[in-house]
């Protein structure tokens, strides 16, 4: 991934509104949703709650763009930024 690119995951994408603190152990994604209902993410834990998990799901081809990469100190991993972009 490079900053200013757009992906698309072909898939749906899960993740959670809470901080896992993974960054020791993997590439974090840290992702701003589009906003004023426009998003293609759904609250699943406003249908079912799993413990203390709030999982969050993008529907299968949402497309980000990278808007900052960050080096993780001491670790090969990074933290890298995606804000959800409207569909054309």
């Amino acid at each position: 991934m490079k900053i200013g690119e757009t992906i698309d995951f072909s898939y749906n994408l899960t993740c959670t509104n809470y901080d896992w603190k993974q960054e020791r152990y993997k590439n974090v994604y840290l992702i701003t949703p589009l906003k004023d209902g426009n998003t293609r993410a759904h609250n699943l834990f406003e249908i079912y709650k799993h413990g203390d998990e709030n999982q969050v799901d993008f529907l299968r081809h949402t497309k980000f763009k990278v808007t900052k990469i960050e080096n993780t100190n001491g670790i090969e991993y990074k933290k890298i930024h995606l804000e959800e972009v409207s569909e054309p």
